[in-house]
């Protein structure tokens, strides 16, 4: 073998290991349901292990919904609920809103305040702190003797807000698509009510 076929084939292995180097980051960085499954899980888990058992799970927005609706199931079917969101990206500052927030958590104050007024509220993935604090400002403004808890599958890594449940915390990078953005007709949010 000659010193240019020796070269030959340690620039052909060179050029395979980045490709499988590449091939491999890729995949790795890329989120799946599975991903997904066993971050539900673990916030699933760890609201068992607490000793907070929410009387009332209510979803925000989209994906909150699904994964409120999957936690209330497999927590025991604790009454379910979902409170959408709109954005107003009218100002410099984006705010956040909850269309009848306010009447509909009073509904919720009427039915379920005879036990322990204790509330889960769940978002699938966490930004921000805006959608968490902006539905914290409603809930106590609606009802203010409640207890409640936030849940979230997903957190940014510069998230500031306190979240109780969270299956992956910090996640770095974010991605622009989750795995329940399917479609590309997934709209992340309404538009301004």
């Amino acid at each position: 073998m000659s010193l240019g076929d020796v070269g030959s084939v340690a620039s052909i292995i060179a050029l395979a290991a980045a490709a499988l180097a590449f091939a491999y980051r890729r995949l790795r960085n890329r989120m799946t349901w599975f991903h997904v499954y066993r971050a539900a899980k673990r916030v699933l888990g760890d609201i068992e292990c607490s000793d907070f058992k929410p009387d009332l799970i209510i979803g925000l927005g989209r994906s909150g919904a699904m994964f409120a609706g999957w936690l209330a199931g497999n927590l025991g079917s604790i009454p379910v609920y979902c409170v959408d969101r709109t954005y107003d990206d009218t100002s410099a500052v984006r705010r956040i809103e909850f269309p009848e927030a306010g009447k509909i958590i009073r509904i919720f104050r009427s039915r379920f305040s005879t036990g322990q007024n204790r509330i889960l509220f769940v978002e699938g993935a966490s930004s921000s702190s805006n959608v968490h604090d902006s539905f914290i400002l409603a809930l106590k403004q609606a009802w203010p003797d409640c207890d409640f808890r936030s849940a979230s599958i997903y957190t940014n890594l510069g998230l500031a807000a306190k979240i109780d449940f969270v299956g992956v915390r910090g996640l770095s990078p974010w991605p622009s698509r989750f795995p329940w953005h399917l479609r590309e007709t997934y709209k992340k949010r309404i538009g301004r009510a």
